[in-house]
């Protein structure tokens, strides 16, 4: 329809400019004539013949230049309105390229079953992290979950699923002012604490406590329920945590991850309950 009105209005500008044109020409030639007329019955000298065919070439002189000022007019509006037909298309395309990156970067970083942070995202982050704030205290809590390869092996992978869902919900709202979690793999988690300078608690005790916590949220049983919302299936689980600390045990991002795994499986399946233990240098 837009094509066709403007298609339109091209056609009468294009019919206007030659009727236009044509009625001009018709002038100059009835002026002409009468001045040569006049001329040869001695009604007019040379001089005024030349006078008045100079004014009839002025008339058509005048009249195109007013032709082509508005001609020009029109043209500038018409690439005014282009321009912000394409200003708008590239505020779209820029629109829309924004939000296929940012979705980009979402599944680059988000693992797509937990919605927990990656494994990829945790190395970018601790950069980032320790770059901007070189005197920040960070507590890595490395975490294994107990009693969960038996319920892959009974109840099927989609049932583990559920499992590890629940998990990350749970470990994503640890002190979530203060904690980031991450699934590393598998049944394998990752908490960064950062420890807050202005808290009235001292470091160790806020890493206990953080600790404790999580001990609190995966030793909570499991429940999956049927499609009338009762329970169905319950699962008890525990998690064995390592904890390393930054930078009071090292300033090595892969040594405190090694420190962590080692204190983990200090107590990996010695207790039935979670447990925790902070990697000792002194006993390594």
């Amino acid at each position: 329809l837009f094509r066709s009105k403007d298609s339109f209005h091209k056609l009468k500008i294009r019919y206007d400019i030659k009727s236009a044109n044509k009625f001009i020409w018709i002038n100059v030639f009835i002026i002409s004539a009468i001045s040569i007329v006049l001329y040869s019955l001695s009604y007019i000298s040379s001089s005024e013949l030349y006078s008045m065919l100079i004014i009839s070439l002025a008339y058509v002189v005048a009249h195109k230049s007013l032709e082509s000022g508005e001609l020009y007019s029109k043209l500038l509006e018409t690439q005014k309105t282009e321009n912000a037909r394409l200003e708008k298309i590239v505020a779209e395309k820029t629109r829309e390229l924004r939000d296929i990156n940012k979705y980009l970067e979402k599944i680059a970083t988000i693992d797509s079953l937990t919605g927990l942070f990656n494994r990829h995202y945790f190395t970018m982050f601790i950069k980032e992290l320790i770059e901007k704030d070189n005197s920040v205290k960070l507590a890595f809590f490395s975490l294994d979950l107990n009693f969960f390869k038996p319920i892959n092996d009974k109840f099927g992978h989609d049932m583990g699923d559920f499992v590890l869902r629940e998990i990350g919900k749970r470990l994503m709202s640890v002190s979530p002012e203060n904690c980031t979690a991450f699934r590393m793999g598998g049944d394998e988690f990752m908490i960064v604490f950062i420890f807050n300078k202005n808290s009235d608690d001292d470091f160790l005790s806020s890493v206990n406590s953080i600790a404790c916590s999580i001990c609190e949220k995966t030793d909570s049983p499991v429940i999956n329920y049927d499609d009338d919302g009762n329970p169905h299936l319950t699962f008890r689980l525990s998690s064995s945590i390592g904890i390393a600390l930054y930078p009071q045990q090292s300033m090595s991002v892969d040594e405190l991850l090694k420190f962590s795994d080692i204190a983990m499986y200090d107590v990996k399946h010695k207790f039935e309950k979670s447990a925790f233990k902070i990697y000792d240098q002194r006993s390594a």
